[in-house]
């Protein structure tokens, strides 16, 4: 695409003609402060031959006025000549209407035109008998100020009878009375009632939009993805997002985060194109997907390419390059509603037990192209590390010189430990020594300057849309790009869409939407941590010599300077910002995706539809590195061929390349009928019956040269001289060259149903049906039947309230559900799943990963039951909701470990784990008007789970704990892998700190009744004789390993790295054309780890966890308080050169609350008026400044405590300029 391959030229351009036009804006903006507007009910237009229509249309703009008439009235009605010049409304209808036959009448801020000879036949009303009213069929279209259509609620007056609009603002209503009012309202548009004067057609133009909507809003219409309900004949709980191009963020999952009651979006990397991870009502699966299902204009959406990282960890969503939904772009959307509950999530059964999030993209109106310019620029600032007191250059190398005095050592620490050693043995003088030592400590460099830099992002994006009645087009083009605070850090976006909507028929529609979208991440391949080298880095080392050359770093890598991660070979030339420079990581992920939708409406009660989709997406990834960098040194599979210490040579130090491709071809097709039916405006029925079937295919491929040259683009295998070790060592590393094939296949077929019936739109009643069947689960537990039922009381409109306190209560409605939804677990499969290498063993290829038959895998089924309760009050200016849900998930798939030897296998994936999960989630919504310009609109939503295994193979942490294997370790720092009966998910286990032993210096932990049992029996001793508190590092004999025979048992629940709170609050005040938006997010209850240095910094040494190895690198200043002589009162242990089992020992002193309120951005934004925009050819235009992650209230120490962790990449503070543009 041209897209892609934009030149740089061409870009300065757009960026200098953009700026301009900025700074034009920015000027009227000044200028116009002072001027004085236009009277409202004065008129100034004037043209020859022009339409009606046309001229209603002008005057509507002048006077903020809404016009409704009957199209056919209008027909072939010009004016030879039109000149008016700022003539008050009312006598330039006068003018416009006059010999036309028309005639007008004005009601608050609704113009309403007739023929002449209409309003001579009508009949005053008073007149009119009981039985002389007529009952018609009326249909019509409603549009807003801009032209667009409005999805509202179409009521007639006093009667329960009413129906939605459509996408396009198109209605239709059977047996209405001739003489009827019709109430249109929504939640984004000024309630309106319009005059039906026996007319079939009507247009409903220039709908007021309100001055500003709440962001989220419990809407009159929900969208199901398969269907659109009104909200009152509906059971289940769902919330509406609309306005989601407001806020540019780069990750629609990211914007969610604190935007729904019960969803969590968590943030775990700030790095350019990370997704968000999505946690609707908790966690449901111990090892299966937990991300919702997604649903783009009524079909599920396919996930990107799976890569082979993603196979072999089973976590495919981590960016938004393998993420399906980073394809759409936010602009492009124009709603996302949330489902929550098996009322609206059963009917897509297998796939819906995360909650399902509704998207529907903006598409075509009909009426005038309207062309809308929408970007933004933003920098980004560089991290920080100032709260953390790390020492400065001058204290790290007294704290290194005090450590070698009391421990007379050297090698096990930095650079001054070295001097001082050979400055004792006679190498150099005191003089040189001192002036050295001098030296390192004037360097003083700040890593975090070095290696990151404030980052510039911009987002632009163009789109299109009009048409007529009978083609309507909408079509987009977008632009991202992203450099991140690092150096390395790059992302780039491009996207393009399309769509069409033609009416062949009266009854028919087809829609046709093309996408594409092409994703680019660029990285560095570096083995080294930037982040952590950062913050852990001496800063006596230097970044550059004098002459600009790079430095290189003597104290990073290991005892030996060199410590490689598979050999004890030399490297002594590393420095990380040639790392991050030379070495790189480049992601490509495009996807190309067509759909085609057909909608007949073949009886007024019966529509069919069928929905077609096609995509096809691939994922490129290249990672490599020049010649003589670390990266390619430790990359290099021939290494080992090297005795070490020797140094490999520098000849077969010539960089890598990995390369790897993946493709995916999906396809998904649903076809379905919906049946709706109003008897006698009473009773409402709905049906929807339908089928669908998905089919998606995985390819992929990886290959790696051990050496390549960039600048050339030329690689190879080394050329080793003959020689039996060298030889010997080429045989047995070429497996390593990770070369591989991969295919997989994914295929489901459904049918499904859906039944409602509404009585008198009080009492509700809904049921879902689907049977799910997939390729992933084995024959004989295939197909599964789950399904739902739910109902609603509508309160408010019973007759007692609406009698007696109709202004009052808007709305007040209870809901109940009770079903099932499931979950396929792809983590097992139950057949063979075999992954060749390239070695050979008797002339047959040996396998690399073996998946072991698992037949007995089935669906994991999630049984909802909840509550709820809708109220709004004051005519909705107050209102929200209540819900309670208590859900339970069976057969959920979980390994367990220590089978028999009848299995042939360790471990086996078996469905007997069963989850909890309880919540309360609360919505509250205001819009408070103090003056007439004065709107303030807020929102605040809260929800509380709490989630537990109810059982499991493991009813204690003692019989799940393996100390020799550290993926099932809990007391060694893996506590969010537990699945404990009786506990929550991620449940973190460890021991009571008790403090440091002030005779020893040894950390304690409290001792269980049961350790203390147990010792007086051992020891034969009374219990008063055994201590409460222990040293982690003190053998007290007896055992044959204390530790897990003995001191494990004192092991406690120390909290859960889920929070049990979590929420969002959103504020806006308007004021004229003026907005202010605040948004905020918030999680309480759940446990972080401390920032401590002793758990972060790099494993010096293999098998070594002293802590004098720790010092090796930079620390904070607390270790200076660290014990030292017996009688110290410290909370910090003693430096040891022996084994210290606190360095890996989960205690309580290591967490910290991790509470935090974020404040996720703030906007201001101003419209200018419309008579300056017209100047530069615009029809509107807004300006606004914008800032995001500005800062976060918490007591946590940590790099970004809303990423969850204490260390890792934080997300960083961004200031925008915002700008959109109405042509």
């Amino acid at each position: 695409m041209k897209l892609i391959n934009c030149g740089r030229r061409k870009s300065t351009s757009h960026t200098w003609k953009v700026s301009k036009l900025t700074f034009a804006l920015l000027t009227v903006v000044f200028l116009e402060v002072n001027a004085q507007g236009i009277a409202q009910s004065k008129v100034t237009y004037s043209g020859k031959k022009v339409k009606l229509e046309t001229v209603f249309r002008e005057i509507k703009k002048q006077s903020g006025m809404s016009f409704f008439y009957n199209l056919s009235d209008l027909e072939n009605k010009l004016l030879a000549s039109v000149d008016l010049k700022n003539i008050p409304l009312e006598e330039a209808l006068k003018i416009v209407l006059k010999d036309q036959n028309l005639t007008f009448s004005i009601n608050g801020r609704t113009v309403f035109i007739k023929e002449k000879s209409k309003e001579a036949n009508e009949k005053p009303k008073e007149t009119k008998g009981l039985n002389s009213s007529l009952f018609i069929d009326t249909k019509g279209r409603i549009t807003n100020e801009a032209g667009e259509p409005v999805l509202a609620s179409v009521v007639v007056k006093g009667t329960k009878k009413g129906t939605p609009t459509n996408k396009d603002g198109y209605f239709t209503l059977q047996g209405v009375d001739d003489d009827a009012t019709l109430v249109i309202s929504a939640g984004n548009i000024e309630t309106l009632e319009v005059k039906v004067n026996g007319q079939k057609n009507l247009s409903i133009v220039g709908v007021k939009t309100k001055i500003n909507s709440l962001d989220e809003v419990q809407v009159a219409v929900v969208s199901t993805g398969y269907q659109e309900l009104i909200k009152d004949r509906t059971g289940g709980s769902a919330t509406t997002i609309k306005d989601v191009d407001k806020t540019p963020f780069t990750s629609i999952t990211s914007m969610l985060a604190g935007k729904v009651a019960g969803m969590d979006a968590i943030t775990t990397n700030g790095a350019p194109g990370a997704a968000a991870d999505i946690r609707i009502r908790g966690s449901n699966s111990i090892s299966g997907n937990l991300e919702p299902l997604w649903v783009v204009d009524g079909l599920p959406l396919q996930s990107g390419v799976m890569s082979i990282q993603g196979i072999n960890s089973g976590n495919i969503q981590q960016s938004i390059l393998d993420h399906g939904i980073g394809a759409l772009a936010p602009t492009d959307i124009e709603s996302i509603t949330v489902l929550r509950d098996a009322a609206s999530t059963a009917i897509y059964g297998s796939r819906a037990a995360n909650g399902v999030i509704v998207i529907k993209t903006k598409s075509g109106t009909a009426g005038k192209v309207v062309v809308n310019y929408q970007g933004n620029f933003a920098v980004s600032s560089a991290p920080k590390m100032k709260a953390f007191n790390f020492m400065n250059a001058e204290q790290k190398v007294d704290h290194e010189l005090a450590l070698a005095e009391q421990f007379n050592l050297s090698s096990e620490l930095g650079q001054p430990a070295w001097l001082r050693s050979d400055w004792k043995k006679g190498l150099i003088s005191t003089e040189d020594y001192r002036a050295r030592i001098q030296e390192l400590k004037n360097v003083n460099t700040n890593w975090f300057d070095e290696i990151y830099r404030v980052g510039f992002n911009q987002n632009h994006n163009l789109s299109l849309r009009g048409g007529s009645d009978k083609l309507s087009f909408y079509g987009s083009m977008g632009i991202t790009n992203q450099k991140g605070a690092l150096i390395s850090n790059q992302y780039n976006q491009y996207n393009i869409s399309s769509k069409i909507g033609y009416r062949p028929h009266k009854n028919v529609t087809v829609n046709f939407t093309i996408r594409g979208s092409y994703r680019e991440s660029k990285n560095h391949s570096s083995e080294v941590d930037p982040f952590k080298y950062a913050v852990f880095a001496n800063p006596y080392e230097k970044a550059y010599n004098d002459d600009g050359s790079y430095a290189w770093d003597q104290t990073w890598l290991s005892l030996n300077k060199s410590h490689l991660n598979h050999n004890s070979n030399e490297y002594n030339t590393f420095n990380i910002i040639r790392e991050l420079k030379e070495s790189y990581k480049k992601d490509i992920a495009s996807d190309l995706s067509s759909q085609l939708d057909l909608t007949w409406r073949i009886t007024p009660e019966l529509k069919g539809e069928v929905y077609g989709s096609f995509t096809y997406s691939t994922l490129n990834n290249e990672t490599g590195a020049s010649p003589n960098t670390y990266a390619s040194y430790i990359n290099f599979p021939f290494a080992t061929a090297f005795a070490p210490p020797y140094e490999v040579p520098a000849e077969y130090n010539k960089g890598y390349l990995k390369s790897g491709f993946g493709r995916s071809p999906a396809y998904s097709l649903r076809a379905g009928f919906d049946y709706k039916k109003d008897i006698s405006n009473l009773h409402f029925f709905d049906v929807y019956l339908g089928a669908e079937i998905t089919d998606k295919r995985n390819w992929n491929s990886s290959f790696k040269l051990p050496m390549y040259d960039f600048n050339n683009n030329l690689g190879g295998f080394p050329d080793f001289p003959w020689n039996p070790i060298l030889n010997s060592g080429l045989t047995q590393n070429i497996g390593s060259l990770s070369s591989y094939l991969y295919g997989g296949q994914d295929r489901t077929g459904s049918l499904f149903g859906a039944f409602s019936y509404t009585y008198d739109d009080r009492y509700v009643i809904n049921a879902n049906l689907r049977f799910d069947g997939s390729s992933t689960i084995d024959p004989k537990n295939r197909f599964v039947p789950l399904w739902s039922v739910s109902g609603r009381w509508n309160l408010h409109n019973e007759k007692f309230i609406k009698n007696w306190i109709p202004d009052f209560v808007s709305e007040f409605a209870f809901r109940g559900v009770y079903g099932f939804t499931g979950n396929i677990n792809k983590s097992a499969l139950p057949y063979a799943y075999i992954r060749l290498t390239n070695r050979s063993y008797d002339n047959e290829y040996t396998a690399g990963m073996v998946s072991y038959p698992n037949p007995s895998i089935k669906w994991e089924k999630k049984e909802e039951r909840s509550v709820g309760l809708d109220f709004s009050f004051f005519r909705n200016r107050f209102g929200g909701m209540i819900n309670y849900y208590n859900n339970v998930t069976h057969d959920v798939l979980g390994d367990v470990f220590n089978l028999p030897n009848s299995y042939g296998v360790p471990h086996l994936a078996m469905n007997i784990h069963s989850i909890k999960n309880e919540g309360v989630e609360l919505n509250l919504n205001f819009r408070v008007k103090f003056k007439k310009d004065l709107l303030w609109i807020a929102s605040f939503n809260a929800a509380r789970n709490t989630n537990r295994i109810l059982s499991g193979p493991y009813p204690s942490p003692l019989d799940w704990n393996d100390p020799s294997n550290s993926t099932r370790n809990i007391f060694g720092g893996i506590p969010s892998a537990t699945n404990i009966q009786g506990y929550p998910l991620g449940t973190i286990f460890g021991y009571q700190y008790a403090g440091v032993n002030p005779s020893t210096g040894n950390v304690e932990v409290v001792l269980s009744e049961e350790s203390r049992n147990m010792y007086a029996e051992v020891k034969n001793i009374p219990i008063d004789e055994v201590p409460t508190v222990w040293g982690l590092n003190v053998n007290p004999g007896g055992f044959t390993d204390y530790r897990t025979q003995w001191l494990n048992r004192s092991m406690v629940k120390l909290g859960s790295s889920s929070p049990s709170y979590t929420g969002g609050f959103t504020s806006t005040f308007n004021w004229k054309k003026l907005e202010l938006r605040t948004s905020f997010s918030y999680a309480v209850g759940h446990l972080i780890r401390k920032f401590d240095e002793r758990d972060f910094t790099i494993s010096n040494s293999p098998g070594q966890a002293a802590g004098i190895y720790t010092s090796r690198l930079n620390r904070r200043m607390d270790v200076l308080n660290r014990w030292l002589v017996p009688g110290d009162i410290t909370n910090v242990p003693a430096i040891t050169t022996n084994e210290d089992a606190y360095t890996y020992y989960l205690t309580s002193d290591k967490f910290q609350k991790g509470d935090y309120l974020d404040l996720r951005e703030i906007a201001l934004t101003y419209n200018l008026n419309k008579s300056f925009v017209r100047k530069i050819g615009a029809q509107s235009a807004q300006i606004g400044l914008q800032a995001q992650n500005l800062f976060v209230l918490t007591g946590a120490e940590a790099v970004d405590v809303t990423t969850r962790n204490a260390f890792g990449y934080p997300r960083t503070k961004m200031y925008l300029l915002n700008l959109l543009l109405s042509f």
